[in-house]
């Protein structure tokens, strides 16, 4: 610990104590299996909902290739005798694929579908939460201590994989030029093993920031 603080000081010039210084698909097969592709979760932006398929009364062909409820297709029928033959409060039937003539329809557990669709919300929610990069604020008249506890912190977030944006608030006398670069430097060394630069170092006002990519996997 005494020898991380010294070499923190040294590259600070600082004295240290005690030391110097997809919803298209392209075969019926993928329907079949027991999850079909609507639920898969949305790649799309933050904030926008995936396209949802038509099911029961929605859908519009009058005929369908039907798909029961164990994934098997079960051949052409007609759509107001296969809505008459189920429970719409237990079951319904789901478009999910529409490219074809007639259509592919199957017969889904609706309780299996909220837990399903339940699932991939909090994996997209999860995924989306870990590609949000964490900001670590740094004075730049930060201590060799406070950094070695600072880089610390840093690290812990990077091993999660996250990404981790850095930002040094110059807090030298007013009118004084930003001089937390060579601070940015000693962080960048000192989380090298963890994680890479991204892009360039920015200035925004007294703010110096600067983006690490993690180079674990999320977790």
């Amino acid at each position: 610990m005494y020898t991380t603080m010294m070499l923190l000081a040294r590259l600070l010039g600082r004295p240290a104590a005690g030391g110097t210084r997809p919803f298209a698909t392209t075969s019926l097969t993928a329907f079949l299996r027991p999850t079909p592709h609507f639920l898969a979760a949305s790649q799309s932006h933050k904030g926008t909902k995936p396209p949802q398929p038509p099911i029961n009364d929605k859908i519009k062909s009058p005929v369908i290739s039907f798909v029961d409820l164990d994934g098997a297709l079960q051949g052409e029928r007609r759509l107001a005798e296969v809505l008459a033959s189920f429970d719409p409060k237990v079951y319904s039937l789901v478009q999910v694929d529409g490219t074809t003539r007639p259509p592919v329809c199957r017969l889904m557990d609706r309780r299996t579908m909220r837990e399903r669709a339940k699932r991939q919300q909090q994996a997209q929610r999860r995924s989306q939460a870990l590609s949000t990069p964490q900001e670590l604020l740094v004075s730049s008249l930060i201590t060799p201590y406070d950094l070695q506890f600072k880089v610390k912190n840093g690290l812990r977030i990077l091993s999660k994989g996250r990404p981790l944006k850095v930002s040094i608030v110059n807090k030298a006398r007013k009118g004084a030029s930003n001089s937390s670069r060579p601070l940015a430097k000693t962080i960048i060394d000192a989380m090298a093993e963890a994680a890479t630069l991204q892009g360039d170092i920015s200035v925004e006002g007294p703010y110096m920031r600067f983006l690490l990519k993690s180079r674990s996997k999320p977790t």
